[in-house]
């Protein structure tokens, strides 16, 4: 959740950050950021260590300005300029979610409770199933004990006749 005061606090940085957007990227534009918003400072200095811009532990700002880094698409652009887009674009859907956090519960809230439904009445189904399932094992098992005793009802035993061998 964020909170009010966290989302004041958002809305001013990120007008901080879109005016240095605006500007052109030398020295002066660095020592602003660094003093302004140290930690964007240290996500371009971050970024620029993992793509390979500097080794240094802390790059000194000609470094910084001269830094470029390779995009996926193909082409280069500033590191300060792509690193402020990244945060720009987190900034504005961290403030989007601030916006749209009570909608979002209750969207979640619905979804588990249709979860849930969804769940009981396969639970039903289920049911239902295991007591069919129970039931036509029983008569199946009453009609084997009654085959059964047929069968033994129909067996007659005759006893071997004696011969007479006397006549």
């Amino acid at each position: 959740m964020v909170s009010e005061s966290e989302a004041a606090a958002l809305h001013k940085k990120l007008a901080l950050t879109l005016s240095l957007t605006q500007q052109n990227w030398t020295a002066e534009r660095y020592r602003e950021l660094k003093q302004k918003c140290p930690d964007i400072y240290e996500q371009v200095i971050e970024e620029g260590r993992d793509c390979g811009c500097f080794d240094e532990q802390d790059p000194s700002l000609d470094q910084l300005v001269l830094s470029y880094i390779q995009l996926e698409l193909g082409g280069e652009e500033l590191l300060g300029h792509f690193v402020l887009e990244q945060v720009i674009k987190d900034m504005r859907e961290r403030l989007w979610y601030a916006k749209h956090q009570d909608a979002i519960g209750d969207a979640v809230a619905k979804i588990k409770e249709a979860r849930l439904l969804d769940l009981m009445q396969l639970d039903k189904t289920r049911r239902v199933h295991d007591d069919l399932s129970r039931a036509f094992f029983r008569a199946l098992a009453e009609l084997r004990r009654h085959q059964e005793w047929r069968r033994r009802l129909l067996i007659v035993d005759i006893p071997p006749q004696a011969e007479d061998g006397g006549s």
